[in-house]
């Protein structure tokens, strides 16, 4: 199975068709040349078993036909108790525009009826009476690597490599939930990556290891609990791993600075320059319709700046509220940053009292959707390189959530999952690498 960091080889893309105007589709199913899945196992107390003279932790698994997550007792080869755990990666990510706005994305893993070179397989622990225990687990997101070193090889992971080198998202918000098995064999397991794979595209913009892939767990590593898969190596494609990816990207957000020639003329810039339909409008009049336009507002004000792309009516609308005020010393205006944005399909002229700005850092940055259902896309200028922490605080000033986030100097743009959150205001907090971030965050 070999590595591929970029280029997205035809083989692995089994469908790419646009659903609308504005929404593709891609499934990613790879075969065994081109899939990146492997199973890391260890043995309690680094048990070397009986007629060998290595311990699994220290063995490479990544061309097996199943992976599975798993904590069982190891007496037939004189060992006491051992767990396993999967690794996976879709290199085909990259291929997804980095601009791109995750409608959903599915990973697909399927149990077959046999194995083959395993004539112990048994399926699955759990089922309707297997007298076994349930068996849920957990799919995490492996942190981003750095370089080749950090950005692991299915043909030489190993569960000691991995621990040493590697870790997970520690945030348990960000874990999806693998239910318990349903059936010990032909059984389907469907799980929502959504909010992963949108932390990963995003993150490619900056980082071409950003997509170190999953790792799956059981939530309990006690034993005789297993769930198993067929891997990329198993020789029916049928049973292929699979990761459906629905997708828009007419990406609608827009920069602006003021005309140096005229105090009150603005220039406004697409941040997409490739889109076949612009529509600007300033107070829901239109003001232009390329890529970029220059505006003379008529004083100063309170004037909603909106920009459309895609195609006409299907498009993806992005708002803010530019307020141009007099500034004395300098009769040049004053910008104050815009009020939370909102995406076409959210009602306009939503206005939250309580909005507070803390540092100048605040006028470059943005929140959409605001409200949101299931996440916001943060946007905001780092000063300099370094981690930054990322926190959801309630009105109580509790906060809710952590995690924290390397970042280049520069714009940066990251997923906050509120999926999990329950319907209110919050605020999410940047703070490091030299940034000042607060923005009141509505979750519906």
């Amino acid at each position: 199975m070999k590595q591929l960091l970029i280029a997205l080889p035809l083989s692995m893309l089994v469908s790419m068709m646009p659903a609308s105007a504005q929404t593709t589709t891609q499934s990613f199913k790879p075969d065994a040349s081109m899939g990146e899945d492997a199973i890391i196992s260890e043995l309690t107390g680094g048990c070397i078993p009986s007629g060998t003279s290595v311990t699994p932790a220290n063995m490479n698994f990544g061309n097996d036909p199943s992976v599975y997550i798993k904590a069982w007792t190891w007496t037939d080869i004189g060992c006491t108790t051992g767990q396993q755990r999967m690794l996976i990666r879709f290199n085909g990510l990259s291929s997804i525009p980095t601009s791109a706005d995750i409608v959903s994305a599915t990973l697909i893993l399927q149990t077959p009826q046999t194995m083959p070179n395993d004539p112990n397989f048994a399926g699955n622990s759990y089922y309707t009476g297997s007298g076994f225990p349930t068996n849920p687990g957990w799919l995490k997101r492996i942190v981003p690597g750095t370089g080749p070193s950090t950005y692991w090889d299915e043909q030489n992971i190993t569960w000691n490599q991995f621990q040493t080198n590697f870790s997970t998202d520690p945030n348990s918000a960000n874990w999806v939930t693998i239910p318990s098995s349903t059936g010990q064999y032909n059984t389907t397991t469907t799980l929502n990556v959504t909010a992963i794979v949108q932390q990963i595209i995003n993150e490619l913009a900056t980082n071409a290891y950003a997509n170190n892939g999953f790792q799956l767990e059981l939530q309990t590593e006690i034993n005789y609990r297993a769930q198993y898969w067929a891997s990329s190596d198993y020789p029916d494609s049928t049973f292929w791993p699979e990761l459906i990816v629905t997708y828009k990207n007419c990406n609608p957000s827009f920069t602006y600075c003021v005309n140096s020639n005229s105090p009150y003329t603005f220039d406004f810039t697409a941040n997409n320059p490739n889109q076949s339909y612009y529509n600007w409008a300033i107070d829901g009049t239109t003001a232009g319709n390329t890529s970029t336009i220059s505006y003379t507002f008529p004083g100063p004000g309170s004037y909603e700046v909106c920009l459309e792309t895609g195609a006409e009516d299907e498009g993806c609308k992005y708002c803010m509220r530019l307020c141009v005020e007099e500034n004395e010393s300098s009769q040049r205006p004053a910008l104050i940053p815009e009020q939370p944005q909102q995406l076409k399909s959210v009602p306009q002229g939503i206005s939250l009292p309580g909005d507070d700005i803390q540092t100048i850092s605040d006028r470059d940055g943005s929140i959409v959707p605001n409200p949101t259902n299931t996440g916001w896309n943060v946007k905001f200028n780092a000063p300099e390189s370094g981690k930054v922490s990322v926190n959801i605080v309630d009105p109580t000033g509790r906060t809710i959530s952590t995690m924290e986030k390397k970042v280049l100097q520069g714009e940066q743009l990251i997923y906050q999952d509120a999926a999990k959150l329950a319907p209110g205001i919050y605020f999410i907090e940047i703070k490091g690498a030299g940034v000042q971030f607060r923005r009141k965050a509505v979750r519906n």
